[in-house]
């Protein structure tokens, strides 16, 4: 008797190369929360321990950031980063 095994795909999370959505609404949550704290590019880079170039490139999308680098412009922010991730997801 052979039994045939239904493979299940493992869930993936969006593409950014195929989503820059998501990258656009990850640029636009940091950029909207530093504005609102009223710090530059330079003064949040500092806080988290980031590059400005760095910063400078995920609001912009031509950089990506690691979730250790995203976890820390989020407590430079003053906000979860569950909050920004949250955020982005709509």
């Amino acid at each position: 008797m052979v039994v045939e095994v239904e493979q299940q795909e493992e869930p993936s999370w969006p593409s950014t190369s195929t989503n820059p959505a998501l990258l656009r609404a990850l640029g636009e949550t940091i950029t909207t929360r530093r504005e609102e704290l009223g710090l530059s590019q330079r003064a949040l880079g500092l806080e988290a321990g980031v590059e400005r170039n760095m910063l400078r490139g995920v609001e912009d999308r031509s950089r990506r950031a690691t979730i250790i680098t995203l976890a820390r412009i989020a407590e430079a922010l003053k906000v979860p980063l569950s909050q920004i991730l949250h955020q982005i997801g709509h």
